[in-house]
């Protein structure tokens, strides 16, 4: 059946951190009315004869305003605390050809593997900053298993996906500004702790001048079965 197939197929991009947890018609009706936060839907196309998971649609004052692709989907899920059971991701990591799979490593990370700061601080001169720590201890699922021996390369490794997806958080936090969504609730934060200040802002014209301070922190701690 139609409906039983695009239902298991959504959850099988939350459980792999593509898109966040399922929505309701309450939970979306409840953000509708809320001017202090957004939300992100799973984006659905179609792709020959399947229906495919292209990423997620961010959403705006009711309005659809732009949309994440998997992998800004998946970093989205992490920097909000709304990952599933694990996130997996693909990254060149050393130069040379693209096309040989031993310049890439891939990564997995489980639910519990994840540790997540995220702060809402209003200055005195009424900027608002937000930031989002985010540290990944994570497996290595596939990379040559006689480099991984070496602590020297494990932490180079570490660190070379530390600065790349930091990087891309930030492009997901430029972008989602841009949409004007603020799925991870800053005005939320605004109007429960500080009144004063949002009574003052005009959150569609105010949230993308807000300063977002985005880090990712991986740590290579396993690996895979790759040899």
């Amino acid at each position: 059946m139609i409906g039983e197939y695009l239902s298991l197929l959504i959850e099988s991009a939350q459980e792999s951190s593509i898109v966040p947890p399922p929505a309701t018609i309450q939970s979306i009706f409840s953000n509708l009315l809320d001017p202090g936060k957004d939300f992100i839907l799973p984006l659905l196309k179609e792709k020959g004869k399947e229906a495919v998971v292209e990423g997620t649609a961010m959403f705006h004052n009711r309005r659809f305003t732009g949309t994440l692709n998997v992998d800004q989907s998946i970093l989205f899920t992490l920097l909000s605390g709304q990952n599933g059971k694990a996130a997996r991701f693909s990254r060149k990591v050393n130069r040379g050809s693209p096309n040989n799979s031993a310049n890439y490593i891939v990564i997995e990370v489980k639910k519990n593997q994840v540790k997540r700061k995220f702060k809402v601080t209003v200055r005195p001169d009424g900027r608002i900053d937000v930031n989002i720590d985010v540290k990944l201890l994570a497996a290595a699922m596939e990379y040559p298993q006689n480099q991984l021996s070496s602590e020297k390369e494990v932490k180079r490794l570490s660190k070379t996906l530390s600065k790349m997806l930091t990087q891309e958080s930030q492009e997901v936090t430029r972008k989602m500004q841009k949409a004007r969504c603020d799925a991870f609730g800053v005005g939320r934060q605004l109007i429960a702790f500080h009144p004063e200040v949002w009574k003052k802002k005009k959150w569609s014209q105010d949230y993308p001048k807000v300063h977002f301070n985005s880090k990712i922190k991986v740590e290579i701690i396993g690996s895979g079965i790759l040899k």
